[in-house]
């Protein structure tokens, strides 16, 4: 096995986080996208209070991720 570099196993470090990040964003869109398809549905049926939970729900989750992103990849000035 070849010896890696530290800015090699850094690069390593790197791409595996930022995949691992990428696939829980992608993972929190999905299932909030169809909270949020639960919601209109709910909304279409009248039943305003099970759309305002979901709509709320999603918002908290969307949130959440948001700030853990920023947390993690701060965007520069």
């Amino acid at each position: 096995m070849p010896h890696l570099t530290p800015e090699q196993i850094r690069y390593s470090h790197l791409v595996d986080d930022t995949e691992k990040t990428r696939a829980h964003a992608l993972r929190t869109i999905r299932e909030q996208n169809e909270l949020l398809s639960d919601a209109l549905h709910a909304i279409r049926h009248g039943s305003y209070a099970t759309a305002e939970e979901f709509v709320d729900r999603a918002l908290t989750a969307l949130t959440a991720e948001a700030n853990t992103l920023a947390t993690r990849h701060p965007i520069p000035d």
